[in-house]
């Protein structure tokens, strides 16, 4: 110990305030005033010129990378082999984050400093002050600036800040106000109609359409906006308006069974089975599933309800939601088949509704479809405008904005025979009616709505429409059909 301090003891003032310098980042003494460094066997001892003493074990100095080879009792290999990590020193400034102030996300007023960010000297003070337009005060401040009062908030910027200034209306100083007159057109009205309200308000304006219309385009300080309603920012008088277009009828698509046209009404048709084959008790029970009916809203803005009418229920009940139809009560279908048949109504929240019958079998059905054939009699066969005998189908092709289609041509080779109606199916069937003549169709049939080839209402959307339609000939045991496919092209 004493051989060891007198070695070092021996060197120079230089040399120690050298080696000060060199501990600098170990020991807790500071250099300056340092009149004498030793280096003892177990640490490194720095003493000031007031005789107070500063000891740091080698241990802690070879814990820091570049001095990790330093030998435990030989201080002249205190020498770093890296640069050492230099200490990590705080930001020299931070930056303020400052907001609009506004009211309903509209700006009343102003700020400085104004919106954005800003740097300031780590440990200043930053002023951040509001100006409210007229008819406006600050109701309070927010984020770092929480729980200043008045127009004016400071911070210290110890840190990334931001303030922004809660606007809010001060009702004791008059401000300007202006008036919103709603005109709508015919087949619907605007709420409120007319309305004073103060300067740089937001309000909303509802379109309320009388039944069976809806809401188009907006006009006025509302112009480009489309919907039910309508935001204005009210920065002056202002008008609005708006129009309302009626809305296209309901469709009905078939599903089971068969989808026709009766008498000018769409008309569902079942048979359904008797479910017991008990001989001794064939009945069909309450909840027995007759088959589905569906309307659709060509625009797809709503999805319709359905009701049955009370008075043509006839034994079945309807799920408001599915359109599936069921018998309401249990039925004997051993007997005899058991007939009959109703109304389905569908409604939408727009106010429109639409009827369609349905007629439903349950049992045994022996109808003329199902009578032996008569070699003797032949069925309806297919030709005429538009008829490819090759496909066996009828092909026609209409530009958009065409209504009228063409004719399917039946005819019975039996003189005694004669075609007694057409009836049409499939999955775009209702896009489609059958023209009458003496309450006879002809088989002449036309879009019920104008095709437009931006906007096919065909099921796939492709602008063909498949459907078939059935020819009816014969009466009695002579009464026979005949189904032909059809096909529509739309083109522009």
């Amino acid at each position: 110990m004493q051989t060891f301090d007198l070695l070092w003891q021996s060197r120079t003032k230089v040399l120690a305030l050298a080696a000060c310098l060199l501990a600098l980042a170990f020991v807790s003494a500071a250099c300056s005033g340092a009149v004498d460094v030793r280096f003892t066997p177990s640490g490194v001892e720095v003493e000031q010129a007031d005789g107070s003493k500063a000891y740091t074990p080698y241990d802690n100095i070879k814990s820091v990378s570049g001095y990790e080879h330093i030998p435990d009792r030989l201080a002249p290999n205190l020498v770093p082999t890296a640069t050492p990590i230099p200490p990590v020193l705080p930001p020299s400034e931070y930056s303020l984050t400052v907001h609009q102030p506004t009211l309903n996300g509209v700006a009343h007023g102003s700020i400085s400093p104004g919106p954005g960010t800003h740097s300031y000297l780590a440990g200043s003070l930053a002023s951040i002050t509001a100006y409210p337009r007229q008819g406006y005060r600050v109701g309070s401040w927010g984020l770092d600036c929480q729980g200043a009062a008045g127009n004016t908030c400071t911070v210290t910027m110890n840190g990334d800040k931001a303030a922004n200034a809660n606007i809010v209306r001060d009702h004791s100083v008059d401000v300007q106000t202006y008036t919103v007159t709603a005109q709508a057109s015919a087949n619907g009205r605007i709420e409120p109609a007319t309305q004073t309200v103060e300067e740089l308000s937001t309000v909303t304006l509802t379109a309320i359409p009388n039944s069976g219309y809806g809401a188009g385009a907006w006009g006025g300080g509302c112009s480009g906006q489309y919907g039910e309603t309508c935001t204005l920012h009210v920065n002056g008088n202002k008008t609005v308006s708006v129009s309302f277009d009626q809305l296209p009828a309901l469709q009905w698509h078939e599903t089971t069974g068969t989808l026709e046209d009766v008498n000018g009404r769409p008309t569902y048709n079942w048979t359904v089975a008797c479910p017991s084959n008990d001989p001794n008790n064939k009945r069909a029970a309450a909840g027995t599933v007759i088959g589905r009916v569906e309307a659709r809203d060509p625009d797809g803005r709503v999805t319709p309800t359905y009701d049955l009418s009370g008075g043509t229920k006839n034994g079945a009940d309807i799920n408001a939601t599915t359109g599936v139809i069921t018998l309401d009560r249990e039925f004997d279908c051993g007997s005899r088949p058991f007939h009959n048949g109703g109304t389905a109504y569908a409604a939408t929240t727009d106010g429109r509704t639409s009827v369609a019958g349905f007629d439903f079998r349950i049992g045994p059905y022996t109808g003329p479809e199902d009578t032996t054939a008569d070699p003797n009699n032949a069925a309806p066969t297919f030709g005429g405008v538009g008829y490819n005998a090759d496909a066996g189908r009828y092909e026609f092709t209409v530009t958009e904005g065409t209504v009228n289609v063409g004719t399917i041509t039946a005819t019975d080779a039996d003189a005694s025979d004669s075609i007694t109606n057409y009836v049409k199916t499939g999955s775009d069937g209702p896009d489609f009616e059958l023209l009458r003549s003496n309450n006879v169709k002809t088989g002449e049939f036309r879009f019920r709505v104008t095709p437009d080839f931006d906007n096919p209402h065909d099921a796939n959307g492709d602008n063909e429409y498949w459907f078939e339609i059935k020819a009816y000939s014969g009466t009695g045991s002579r009464a026979l059909t005949a189904t032909v496919t059809v096909k529509v092209t739309v083109t522009q």
